[in-house]
């Protein structure tokens, strides 16, 4: 359901745990308090001259160890995993150590190429020179001052992947889901997870006071650096050029600390924040708002053919389809709300109701067949499915039917470029129902 995930520091070691070694968010939260209390323990403390000449306060043998532990000491960013099903896409970040400018390691390769004046590097080193697992979540996790920069083999030294405000990744992310998928305008859903602030929602404001001891030069660098780690400064900055429409698809979750941000070595408050995040009422609506942004956005829109033009109007007849299996996505949407839910087409009630009786028996996709009428192919609809007073948007949506018509080459006449067809999963049952053998074929004509 989770097509790219780009994390830093902290959230880069949750990144390649959840989405590469696929563990559930329970193992994930219990790894990483465990890896904290055995990293960050006062034992392991140095003394004030070795830690100035070892570049670290901790012992980063002891990170290294559990590193190799759980992401195992051999397997590499593009390795085959153990089970043979593709994990998630992934991208890790890491500053280099002159300019603290940020690099990616990742587990994937994009369509389109990058920029000659890229505002970051990515690292795709040959077959011999590919990162280990481990090497990479050192390399993201290497906070300055707590622990030493991590040098990677063939590569080059590494440091926290947070450094020059990429502590939240938005710009990043955005940046690599465009190289990804350079024909889509925007993500269906975007959702940004943060650890913490001292600002919170409020806009910047002027103090109108100045005390030579608070606010001389030194503490006023102090907190301008500090400050360039607050994720939330990131976000407003980004979700601000968003317009009206693009809004509702982006979330940020993130708390404001009362008493301040502990410390990065605080393993005591853990616990603390944890009850203080489930404490939060608005935090809870945000969330089942995500979840069924992501549920609606599983299923999609394709055209079985060519938009047909007759009597002034374009005929659309296609399929809504869901990537996910649909058994699951279907349940979560009961659970999440019990109301009907409907699919319409902007403001037009297509008539069709979300159920299992649509999911085929023999290959279990979902299958509705859809007709509608549209003025141009190149005017812009949204199909979306609604519950409640929501309207959830399928992917891809709001898009035309040029775009649909282009990205499935319906126009292909001869095949694609190289004269071979695009692959469509093949289903007697579904094909019946496509081309009207079968009883349960049903249609909204709008």
């Amino acid at each position: 359901m989770i097509d790219l995930t780009v994390g830093s520091s902290s959230g880069g070691l949750i990144s390649l745990s959840k989405f590469m070694f696929r563990m559930d968010i329970g193992s994930c939260k219990s790894l990483f308090q465990d890896l904290a209390k055995q990293v960050f323990s006062p034992s392991r403390k140095k003394r004030l001259l070795r830690s100035w000449l070892s570049d670290s306060v901790y012992d980063v043998g002891a990170l290294e160890d559990a590193l190799k532990e759980h992401y195992s000491s051999d397997r590499r960013m593009f390795d085959t995993p153990v089970t043979c099903i593709s994990s998630g896409k992934v991208a890790v970040t890491a500053s280099e150590i002159k300019a603290g400018a940020p690099f990616i390691f990742a587990n994937y390769n994009g369509a389109a190429p990058h920029r000659a004046a890229s505002a970051y590097g990515r690292l795709r080193p040959d077959s011999e020179s590919e990162p280990l697992v481990w090497q990479v979540a050192r390399a993201t996790a290497a906070a300055p001052c707590l622990f030493p920069t991590m040098d990677i083999p063939g590569l080059g030294a590494f440091q926290d992947g947070g450094m020059r405000r990429h502590n939240n990744p938005i710009n990043l992310a955005l940046s690599e889901a465009k190289h990804l998928w350079p024909n889509c305008p925007k993500p269906d859903v975007f959702i940004s997870l943060g650890t913490g602030s001292e600002t919170g929602d409020s806009s910047p404001t002027v103090s109108r006071f100045r005390n030579i001891f608070v606010d001389g030069w030194v503490p006023r660098v102090y907190r301008s650096i500090s400050s360039s780690f607050d994720g939330q400064c990131n976000w407003r900055e980004v979700f601000g050029l968003l317009d009206e429409g693009s809004r509702g698809d982006y979330f940020r979750f993130d708390l404001s600390i009362p008493n301040g941000l502990p410390r990065l070595d605080n393993t005591e408050c853990m616990d603390g924040l944890s009850k203080l995040v489930r404490s939060n009422p608005a935090g809870e609506k945000a969330h089942k708002e995500a979840v069924a942004s992501l549920l609606a956005t599983s299923f999609f829109f394709q055209l079985e053919s060519k938009p047909a033009y007759f009597a002034g109007l374009w005929q659309c007849v296609g399929s809504i389809r869901c990537r996910a299996p649909a058994q699951h996505v279907i349940h979560c949407l009961e659970k999440l709300d019990a109301k009907p839910k409907e699919f319409y087409k902007d403001e037009i009630n297509l008539g069709l109701h979300l159920t299992p009786d649509d999911i085929c028996y023999h290959c279990h996709r979902y299958f509705r067949p859809l007709r509608f009428i549209v003025r141009d192919v190149k005017e812009t609809i949204t199909l979306s499915l609604r519950f409640g007073s929501k309207s959830h948007r399928l992917s891809a949506f709001p898009s035309t039917m040029q775009w649909f018509t282009e990205q499935q080459g319906l126009e292909w006449s001869f095949g694609t470029s190289n004269h071979q067809q695009l692959p469509k999963p093949t289903c007697h049952v579904c094909e019946g129902w496509e081309s009207g053998r079968s009883k349960k074929r049903k249609y909204a004509d709008i």
